[in-house]
């Protein structure tokens, strides 16, 4: 046990006691080596618990930011990490915000870009097959001319030979 003076100035009031009886039970079980057990078994419990909640403090974060990336590298570049700390951790999440954007955009571009390549595409074959066809039809109007003002021709085949020129204008 512990005992204490209780003073007024230099009069000794009474002493306060604490400890155990050893009547009871406890006092026999108290001794030094198992009050060392107890200590450490309480440290040991402490510290297990202090470590659970650290390395979730530090794992979580790096959790989000690793399904972060796994979206982005399977395409979803919509995929943001919510950042709730101004430290290293922070300053990762936001980089990877801004990274997710950026790519968000450049994704955005090369679908333009790819619309813009098609259509080029098809302007192109459009060219080429307009080319295709107006060789053919000038031959086609040079000849009906030339036989509309070359020939002797009935009224009806002039004006059939004038509906050819026209329609192949027209085309």
């Amino acid at each position: 046990g512990i005992y204490a003076p209780i003073r007024d100035g230099n009069n000794l009031i009474g002493v306060l006691f604490c400890g155990l009886s050893s009547d009871s039970g406890i006092a026999d079980w108290v001794t030094s080596k198992n009050l060392f057990i107890a200590i450490f078994a309480f440290g040991m419990l402490l510290s297990l618990g202090a470590g659970l909640v650290m390395s979730r403090l530090l794992t979580s974060p790096v959790i989000r930011l690793a399904e972060g990336v796994n979206a982005i590298a399977k395409g979803d570049f919509t995929q943001r990490v919510p950042t709730r700390r101004h430290d290293e951790l922070g300053q990762l999440s936001v980089a990877f915000n801004s990274m997710a954007q950026q790519l968000e955009g450049l994704r955005k571009i090369e679908a333009k870009l790819r619309r813009r390549e098609r259509m080029t595409t098809l302007g192109e074959v459009a060219a080429g097959l307009a080319h295709e066809v107006r060789n053919p039809l000038g031959i086609i109007k040079t000849s009906a001319e030339l036989l509309q003002n070359s020939a002797k021709l009935t009224e009806v085949e002039t004006r059939r030979l004038g509906y050819v020129i026209d329609e192949v204008r027209r085309i």
